[in-house]
């Protein structure tokens, strides 16, 4: 299911960048430079930018139901977060935005506002969520702050589980940073001793867990 879910964000993500590409290329009769995205939402070539809205949310909710396969590390909050991105994306045809002047003029123009400041804000919180690792694993330790004999007991399963999620997050988070414009570098991923992170240049991290 997670590979499957990865390929559908990565198909659904590509083809709304085509489609935007396509509206900034098309006789929209809107600056690409100078007009919102959401004026593209108004006017003839109206389906075009929903046709994009629905891909978004798609891949929003392809890349939430892979995340939820990190069991038992689900990720909830920015599993829920990416969820009202495609709630918000699909509500935005049926309320377009106000033209011309205010874009706080009418009923609908307002709700889509608020549509937007929500698709805006969840999709950078998730992307930001993703990079800490403590919003994918929780930290267990000791009472002297030292990692507990539990989780050394299961240290070797820990990596080998890292090692897998780095497989399938590749994709995952390089929609993360399409849509953020960052790295994104999977925080899950990092080699780890005892469930805690090992930081510093990678020879000196291997070094570390060998002599552990």
């Amino acid at each position: 299911m997670v590979d499957t879910s990865s390929v559908i964000a990565l198909v659904a993500v590509s083809a709304q960048l085509a489609l935007l590409v396509a509206l900034h290329v098309l006789p929209t009769k809107y600056d690409p430079v100078r007009d919102a995205i959401s004026d593209y939402g108004v006017g003839d070539y109206r389906g075009w930018f929903w046709a994009q809205l629905v891909a978004g949310a798609l891949a929003c909710t392809s890349v939430a139901i892979a995340l939820t396969g990190l069991h038992p590390y689900v990720p909830t909050v920015v599993v829920v977060l990416l969820f009202a991105n495609a709630a918000a994306r699909l509500l935005m045809p049926a309320f377009p935005t106000d033209q011309p002047g205010s874009r706080f003029e009418t009923v609908k123009g307002k709700i889509h506002m608020v549509l937007a400041v929500v698709a805006f804000a969840s999709v950078a919180a998730a992307a930001t969520a993703t990079r800490s690792r403590q919003a994918l694993r929780p930290k267990v330790h000791g009472n002297n702050g030292t990692t507990s004999k539990h989780t050394r007991h299961n240290d070797q399963g820990d990596r080998g589980a890292g090692e897998q999620d780095r497989n399938w997050a590749a994709p995952i988070q390089g929609i993360m940073a399409q849509w953020t414009g960052g790295p994104g570098t999977p925080p899950w991923g990092s080699p780890t001793h005892g469930g805690v992170r090992v930081r510093g240049p990678a020879p000196l991290r291997r070094q570390k867990l060998i002599s552990a």
